[in-house]
C-alpha cells in the first residue's frame, strides 16, 4: 500500500475546505425571481395562490410574505420548502432550488 507524502494530504484537505467553503459564499451571492404557477389536474392555471410558507432549508428564513401575485423577487439562492394552498384544492409541498437569476416554479394541485 503506498502512502501519500504529508504535503500532498494537507494541499488536498485544503483544497476541498476552500471549494466547500468559496461554494457556501458563491451561493448566498446571487439573488432571483422565483414565479410560482399552480396548475390543477388538466394542467389549467389556477391563477393567484397563497403561499404559506417559502422557507430556506439551511437557515430557517421565512420569505413567504414577500410573494406577491405568485412572485417574489430578491430571494437569496439557497434551496427552499415551498407551502402552496388555493381555495378548492389539497394543499402542497414542495422543494424548490434558487440558484438561477428567474426560477419558474410548476406546482401540480389535486382536488381537495
Amino acid at each position: 500500500m503506498r502512502s501519500f507524502p504529508r504535503l500532498t494530504v494537507f494541499i488536498l484537505l485544503m483544497h476541498i475546505l476552500v471549494g466547500n467553503a468559496a461554494g457556501q459564499v458563491e451561493k448566498h451571492l446571487g439573488e432571483a425571481t422565483v414565479h410560482i404557477v399552480a396548475v390543477d389536474n388538466f394542467g389549467d392555471d389556477l391563477g393567484e395562490s397563497k403561499i404559506e410558507s417559502f422557507k430556506d432549508v439551511d437557515y430557517g428564513h421565512e420569505l413567504a410574505r414577500r410573494f406577491h401575485e405568485n412572485t417574489a423577487s430578491k430571494i437569496p439562492y439557497s434551496v427552499y420548502s415551498l407551502l402552496l394552498s388555493h381555495r378548492g384544492f389539497e394543499s402542497t409541498k414542495r422543494t424548490v432550488y434558487v440558484f438561477n437569476s428567474d426560477v419558474w416554479v410548476l406546482v401540480g394541485i389535486g382536488c381537495g
